[in-house]
């Protein structure tokens, strides 16, 4: 850039001592002193430009260092974002590695849960074919009248017969059990299981089953007369010769799943 700068110099020197621009007459039209006048104009015009030429010179040596410092700075500043770009990639490498590990990790302890839950549920299937295949304790023809039997487990259990009058019976379980021809009259069943029993021909005078589960239960022929069932659940189970006097309803279950509350308050049309 300095060279260009001088060269231009050089020209415009030239350029004046030739074509007398800068108001130098020729040797032809004056005297000794016009050309000493001259040459004084000529050597004060060669110190302006060479003190122009010299400020150029500066000013470009200073633009050259402040380049070298902005072509340092970039080159630092390249450096540095590829050395994050590339500590950043090796994270993300090494994150995703680990994520990898612990997405297999995890699907391999999944897959021995699903195992362990598949081997669970098999073993109670199998125990409940093998609970279900157990014969019925017997009490039939038991006398418990006013028992407290609250809570008991009288699940799968021949109770034909048996006198429970007036018996507390709240909680029990009684699932699958056989009362028929039972005297449960005054009883109190509140939250009873009885699902999937036989009470056949049972007497029910005045028993309380508020809440109690009669899923699937069977109460063909049973005397119910006073009868609670309000809140029981009597879905799937067998009214059949059933009479309906005097039997409590309330938010119960009717066999075919409908609700007593929108059936006129009752089950004896929906059994």
């Amino acid at each position: 850039m300095r060279k260009i700068v001088n060269i231009l110099v050089i020209g415009i020197l030239c350029s004046g001592g030739l074509s007398g621009c800068i108001g130098i007459p020729s040797s032809s039209d004056g005297d000794a002193n016009d050309g000493q006048e001259a040459d004084t104009i000529l050597e004060d015009r060669i110190a302006e430009l060479e003190a122009a030429l010299f400020s150029a010179n500066s000013t470009i040596e200073w633009k050259e260092t402040e380049i070298e410092i902005l072509l340092s700075e970039v080159h630092s500043l390249r450096m540095s974002v590829d050395g994050t770009l590339e500590s950043l990639y090796l994270s993300l490498q090494s994150d995703y590695q680990n994520l990898s590990s612990y997405s297999y990790t995890a699907n391999q302890s999944l897959l021995s849960l699903e195992a362990q839950l598949s081997n669970e549920i098999a073993l109670r299937e199998e125990l409940r074919e093998r609970w279900a295949e157990r014969p019925l304790k017997d009490m039939s023809n038991v006398r418990l009248s006013y028992a407290n039997l609250q809570g008991a487990d009288l699940s799968r259990t021949n109770l034909t017969g048996a006198q429970l009058y007036e018996s507390n019976l709240i909680q029990a379980n009684i699932s699958r059990s056989n009362l028929s021809f039972t005297d449960l009259s005054y009883s109190m069943l509140g939250g009873a299981d009885l699902s999937h029993s036989d009470l056949t021909d049972s007497y029910l005078y005045s028993a309380n089953m508020g809440g109690a589960n009669l899923e699937y239960a069977s109460l063909y022929g049973a005397y119910v007369v006073g009868l609670s069932l309000v809140n029981a659940n009597l879905y799937g189970a067998n009214l059949t010769d059933v009479e309906f006097y005097g039997v409590g309803w309330g938010n119960t279950i009717c066999p075919d799943g409908t609700n007593s509350d929108d059936n006129g308050d009752t089950c004896e049309n929906n059994i």
